[in-house]
Formats: structure tokens, C-alpha cells, sequence
């Protein structure tokens, strides 16, 4: 009986540790599915967070450099620009005799002008104007196509108001053609000559 008893005890006790067993191992195993899962999800979190922060990294790489390029041909426009105007100043700085005489006929003959205007211009410009525009003393007869009308005298009374250029002054009223004030006004024409011809 007693041999029975601890046979039984011994079955019994084998179940149960077999039956412990089964339960940690199938625990374990669970537990291995949870933990190799969650590792797989952070896997693939970490992998499409590292996707997204590079994704986000190459759109401020490339908006930079967009940015970068966009600087660089607004650069390009303003040196070629600035180039440009200097030429047109140069142009108008080295004017002088047949040249400078063609320049001021034809901005006094779009004006349309009648009556009598004194020519002011810089002092240092004024010799130049004289040695242009006058035959004798000081009156402007080399202009000869303009209207009879119209009768233009150089003035020593310098105007310093224009650096480059020169002014017409009547009874009434005041002209001025400013070589600088001309070229300024056509710095819009350039820039958008250059961005429909050369930065399309």
C-alpha cells in the first residue's frame, strides 16, 4: 500500500512537474512571441521614423539648395545687371563732340519744346558741353535740328542736382535729363529682359 501511495505521489508529482513545464515553456514561448514582436515593431518604427527623418532631411537639403540656386541667379541677374549699367555710364561719361551732340539733339527733339531754355550742367561737364554744342560764345548753334522755335543758350550757372546729364530751364519751368536718372529708370527694362532671354 505504501509503495502504491508513493507511486501514485511519484505519477502525480511527474504530471505536475511536466505540467509546470508545458506552462513555462508555453509561457516562455509567449513571452518570446511578445518580446521578438515588440522588437520587430520598434524595428519597423525605428526603420520608417529613420525613413521620415531622411525624407525630411532631403526636403530641407533640396529646398536649400533651391533656395541656394534661386540666390545664385538673382546674383548672376544684379552682376550682369550692375555690368550692364555700368557700360551705359561709362557711355555716357566718355560722350563728347559729334557723340554728345547727337545724345542732347535728340533728347531736347522729344520733348517737343518751344521758346528759349538756358542749358545747365555739371562744372566739371561744362567744357565739354561748350566744346559739343557751341560754335561761338555761348549759344547752342551747333544744334541745328531743332525747330526754329526753339533757341538754346549754355549756362555758367552749374547745376550740381545732375552729376551726368544736363538740364534745360525756361520761364516756366525746368527739364532735366539726368543721364543717371535715365539709366535708372530702364534697371526694371534690364531685369526683365534678362529673366525672359537668359533665366527662363
Amino acid at each position: 500500500m505504501n509503495e502504491d501511495i508513493i507511486a501514485y505521489i511519484e505519477r502525480e508529482t511527474i504530471k505536475e512537474i511536466e505540467k509546470i513545464n508545458s506552462d513555462a515553456i508555453s509561457d516562455a514561448n509567449e513571452k518570446y512571441k511578445n518580446i521578438t514582436s515588440s522588437f520587430k515593431e520598434k524595428a519597423i518604427f525605428d526603420e520608417k521614423v529613420e525613413i521620415e527623418e531622411e525624407t525630411s532631411r532631403l526636403i530641407r537639403v533640396t529646398s536649400s539648395l533651391a533656395i541656394k540656386n534661386s540666390q545664385k541667379i538673382e546674383e548672376a541677374k544684379r552682376e550682369i545687371i550692375d555690368e550692364v549699367i555700368d557700360r551705359v555710364t561709362n557711355y555716357f561719361d566718355n560722350l563728347e563732340k559729334e557723340s554728345l551732340l547727337k545724345v542732347v539733339s535728340g533728347l531736347i527733339k522729344s520733348e517737343n519744346l518751344k521758346g528759349s531754355y538756358l542749358l545747365t550742367c555739371s562744372k566739371k561737364d561744362f567744357d565739354k558741353y561748350k566744346a559739343s554744342l557751341c560754335s561761338k560764345n555761348l549759344n547752342c548753334d551747333k544744334l541745328t535740328d531743332l525747330p526754329k522755335s526753339v533757341e538754346i543758350n549754355l549756362s555758367k550757372d552749374f547745376n550740381n542736382n545732375i552729376k551726368r546729364g544736363f538740364g534745360l530751364i525756361s520761364d516756366y519751368y525746368d527739364i532735366s535729363f539726368s543721364f543717371d536718372e535715365l539709366i535708372d529708370s530702364k534697371r526694371d527694362e534690364i531685369d526683365k529682359l534678362l529673366g525672359e532671354t537668359l533665366f527662363k
